[in-house]
């Protein structure tokens, strides 16, 4: 049955909470008075508990609360029994069904969506599960949801194609930036607090009662219950309030709604109790709890913000990350630190913020996939000519850059088609007249040292035309002759004459002969072996004719007018017959 709310006196301050604003002549016997809500169970004033018609008969005055750190003229109260507005009570409410998507998928059957979270796989977070109505059974209806579905509920991670995508919180799908532990999207911490405890002990019997106050803007606020749901909690804010009654069996987590933020109730194998928020919440709560022994109840944390007087003006940040400097095959992304404004978040000069405090930059890998096949085209080489029209070429091969360091060469068919050219024509300034140079001639003489020669014309850049030397550059004639030797001639010899006539007419006489030496083409020569040179006389014999009868033998004597007989045998001229008679008696034994 829907337990009865009950005015009760304020509640005994904490050390986390101000003195209360107002004080109750009605108190019951413990001296601590009723609290705002009684036990389960409790009824009305006619059929009230003994607590209860206590405290419908003893009615207390409002009591004011003053948060710490609350700006003047803001405070949380209680109504007093006499208040007309009526207090918000809220239980636990069975697991909602949210409508959209599923009723659209049949007409005999009404279906509700939910995101399925049952698997761990990415691909089950998108997936549109639907809950039959009047059935207790979930079925998939279609593998992906529509794109920008969040994939679960508190997350920015949306669903595209059918898989959860991360979204950092700056709402850039991919991006590594991360709120800190304030909620601040790339903050380094400093605007919040971490407050908790643990309380106790209780007073069993005494009604709710005061634990923390929790300020407005706190983010990542965790109760958790220490007693295995023997107490129950209670979240008091200035509009609205939550009391939460533990439901064992009742199917778990349940989503709450309050100070603008949801709260997550969940409830562990052990039985004991969380309840979670991000937050941040749009309005200062107390927390509060309805002990049923005196061990400590619950467990606090939260993340309470911090005055912006108590704040540095100027504190580092993280900038969003730079674009990826490849496409694929590994690149790599900076994230830069910025200097801002705390007021504003607008960037400021690096100055103005602390050196010592600044954050490093960050630095990670991206688009890590290989790259597709491409061709890999390398530069054109230099014109065929250097003047009118030629030809260029270049390589180019099918690869596939797998990292920043390597790769690989794939087949040309791998690659895109067509395949780039890998030749291409080239055009350059009109060529001047330039010299052409005829075959050279064969090598003359045959052997030994000699020499080629070769016609040498100006010609026009087509060589259709010749033109006079004097359109050429001198300096760019090539040459006419070239000196050549096709092979060692042979070496220089002896060569001997016919052997003249026998210097004696009869008898013993000289025959001479001569003896130069020549080269291979005939020419004379100074290189031929002495020891090898031929003899230039010899000796001769001719048969004297008997003299007639009474005769005697005729003088063999020089003729006195022939005054050259010594030149004659000087040089070897008595096998001459002439020079034999005339100087008989020189030539005599030569």
């Amino acid at each position: 049955t829907e337990p009865t709310r009950v005015r009760g006196a304020g509640p005994t301050p904490l050390p986390l909470f101000p003195p209360s604003g107002a004080t109750s002549g009605c108190a019951s016997p413990s001296g601590r008075g009723q609290r705002a809500w009684t036990e389960p169970g409790a009824r009305g004033p006619r059929g009230a508990t003994a607590a209860g018609r206590a405290a419908a008969a003893c009615p207390p005055p409002a009591v004011t609360a003053t948060a710490p750190g609350q700006p003047s003229g803001a405070s949380t109260a209680w109504a007093s029994e006499g208040d007309t507005a009526p207090a918000t009570r809220m239980t636990v409410p069975p697991v909602p069904r949210t409508s959209g998507r599923c009723s659209a998928l049949s007409s005999t059957a009404s279906l509700s969506v939910g995101n399925s979270t049952r698997g761990r796989r990415t691909g089950e977070a998108c997936s549109l599960t639907c809950l039959a109505e009047g059935f207790n059974f979930y079925t998939e209806r279609a593998a992906a949801v529509v794109d920008g579905t969040p994939c679960r509920p508190d997350t920015v991670d949306i669903c595209v194609s059918g898989e959860c995508k991360h979204v950092g919180c700056d709402r850039v799908l991919g991006s590594d930036l991360r709120e800190d532990k304030c909620r601040v999207c790339g903050g380094d911490g400093s605007a919040c607090k971490t407050i908790e405890g643990v309380f106790g002990p209780a007073s069993p019997g005494a009604g709710y009662e005061d634990v923390v106050w929790i300020p407005k803007g706190s983010v990542h606020i965790f109760i958790q219950d220490l007693n295995l749901s023997l107490s129950h909690l209670a979240l008091k804010g200035d509009q609205e309030s939550l009391l939460l009654e533990g439901l064992p069996g009742t199917p778990q987590p349940h989503r709450l709604p309050l100070a603008g933020t949801t709260f997550q109730l969940r409830q562990g194998p052990d039985q004991t109790q969380s309840l979670e928020a991000l937050g941040p919440i749009n309005a200062s709560l107390i927390v509060m709890v309805l002990a049923r022994t005196e061990l400590p109840a619950l467990r606090y944390r939260f993340n309470a913000p911090i005055a912006r007087d108590a704040l540095p003006p100027y504190s580092w940040h993280y900038a969003p990350w730079t674009k990826c400097s490849a496409q694929c095959a590994g690149g790599s992304q900076v994230q830069a630190v910025e200097c801002r404004n705390q007021l504003d978040s607008s960037a400021v000069a690096p100055h103005h913020c602390s050196a010592h405090s600044k954050l490093p930059k960050r630095q990670r890998a991206c688009n890590t996939e290989p790259c597709p096949p491409d061709w890999v085209v390398g530069n054109w080489s230099r014109c065929s000519r250097s003047c009118d029209a030629g030809v260029r070429s270049r390589s180019v091969v099918c690869q596939r850059r797998v990292s920043a360091a390597e790769e690989k060469a794939l087949d040309d068919s791998a690659c895109p088609q067509p395949r780039p050219p890998v030749l291409e024509a080239c055009q350059g300034p009109a060529c001047p007249p330039e010299w052409a140079a005829l075959d050279w001639s064969e090598c003359t003489p045959s052997c030994g040292p000699g020499l080629r020669h070769r016609v040498v014309l100006c010609k026009s850049a087509d060589h259709r035309a010749t033109l006079p030397p004097a359109h050429c550059s001198p300096a760019a004639k090539p040459p006419a002759t070239m000196r050549c030797n096709l092979r060692r001639c042979p070496p220089a010899r002896w060569v001997a004459g016919e052997w003249g006539e026998c210097s004696a007419p009869c008898g013993v006489g000289q025959q001479q002969r001569a003896v130069r030496c020549t080269s291979h083409s005939g020419q004379p020569s100074q290189e031929c072996t002495e020891a090898l040179r031929p003899p230039a006389t010899q000796q001769c014999e001719a048969k004297c004719d008997s003299a007639p009868p009474g005769d005697g033998p005729e003088e063999c004597k020089d003729v006195n007018k022939v005054a050259y007989c010594p030149l004659v045998l000087k040089f070897q001229f008595c096998s001459r017959a002439y020079f034999r008679q005339m100087c008989c008696k020189t030539c005599q034994g030569h």
